[in-house]
């Protein structure tokens, strides 16, 4: 019997993470320990290493909780405001540590969600969209 070894994953470790984390707020998609394996090129028990990971971070930073689901999928859970502030940040991280995501997966699904439900397309250009993310960038570095 041959043992099959996984290749590793080409991402690192806070690639991975900031990804897991932009998964929980990609709509209409539900998170489980297979599907961020397969994104993310890692076995199911890195998978559920970086989803411990990732809960703690957000416990840690955003007073929000993951929560696992009868079917396997799991969900954040906590206020709705800490909810918002882990998404900005979530954001700003993945357009610093992975951008091929941010731009290829988690946008197009986004654009798609809020145009079927019949958001003006003018609140979710690029343009606009570009200008929010440099409005919350510089008031996230301004000393309060």
């Amino acid at each position: 019997m041959m043992t099959v070894i996984e290749p590793p994953s080409a991402l690192s470790s806070p690639q991975r993470r900031s990804q897991v984390l932009l998964m929980f707020y990609l709509p209409g998609q539900s998170v489980t320990t297979e599907r961020l394996g397969r994104i993310n090129l890692v076995d199911e028990t890195t998978a559920r290493q970086d989803i411990e990971e990732t809960g703690r971070e957000i416990q840690r930073y955003h007073r929000l909780t993951l929560q696992s689901q009868v079917d396997g999928s799991y969900r954040i859970e906590g206020a709705a405001l800490d909810q918002r502030l882990c998404l900005l940040h979530a954001l700003r991280r993945g357009l610093r540590l992975c951008p091929q995501f941010v731009n290829h997966h988690f946008t197009p699904a986004l654009k798609t969600q809020l145009k079927q439900e019949g958001i003006a397309r003018t609140l979710y250009d690029d343009t606009n969209l570009q200008a929010l993310v440099n409005r919350c960038a510089r008031g996230a570095q301004s000393p309060v």
